[in-house]
């Protein structure tokens, strides 16, 4: 347990600062953080599944500039350390902590982008006071307005990290207790349910920006490959 809350308190708060405040070096994206954490915890195919599933599904959400979009990056990782803390430490149903799980990401995510747009308008703030110093050559001025932006960056992430997932074990937990000790799907037929999910809304932004082409190309690709090897 105390592993699980120092990984989600640390970890969360630098994905948080790669997803939109610095960096973004693309470790944030939930095929990489969730893989990767899902290995450290000894569950690889767990986090791929995470990774996979929901990068298809927030891949379309891209935070440019002031738009409100739901925080995928922080969600995906929540909801696959809650599944990975239940999974190693009960005998539910392995179909139900991924359907609950999953459902709950998807929930933080928009939570979560909520409470990056109080974030934005109290740097408001700061960008304001960074101004004032500009005016005056303050150059030692300015940058304490950015360390302090990116600490609050990584604190706002870190902790709501935290909270999200002590609240979401529990709940999730109390929702397990009452279901049916079977899932009326097995988990195969939940990843796909997941996996079409976010193939729609990837097929959704190639017709979009009509870029199918692209999608076509790489699905005959991906079947020459499997033939050859």
């Amino acid at each position: 347990m105390i592993n699980e809350i120092l990984v989600v308190f640390f970890v969360g708060g630098v994905i948080g600062l790669d997803s939109t405040a610095a960096w973004q070096v693309l470790i944030s994206h939930p095929i990489i953080a969730c893989t990767l954490i899902g290995t450290i915890f000894g569950d690889p195919q767990l986090g791929l599944f995470f990774g996979i599933i929901f990068e298809l599904i927030w891949l379309y959400d891209v935070p440019t500039g002031g738009a409100k979009y739901p925080e995928g990056n922080i969600g995906s990782f929540v909801g696959l350390v809650i599944a990975l803390s239940i999974k190693n430490n009960s005998n539910f149903s392995e179909s139900w902590i991924i359907l609950l799980t999953s459902v709950f990401a998807i929930i933080i995510a928009y939570i979560f982008g909520s409470a990056i747009v109080r974030l934005r308008q109290f740097n408001k703030r700061l960008i304001e006071k960074a101004d004032q110093f500009a005016e005056t050559g303050d150059v030692n001025g300015v940058e304490r307005m950015h360390l302090i932006a990116f600490v609050l960056a990584y604190f706002h992430s870190a902790v709501l990290s935290l909270v999200f997932y002590l609240s979401g074990l529990f709940i999730v937990n109390q929702l397990l207790m009452q279901l049916p000790g079977e899932a009326p799907l097995t988990k195969q037929q939940i990843q796909l349910v997941f996996l079409a999910m976010g193939s729609v809304i990837i097929f959704q932004l190639f017709f979009e920006r009509k870029n199918m082409r692209y999608l076509v190309i790489a699905i005959f690709a991906g079947i020459l490959l499997t033939i050859i090897f």
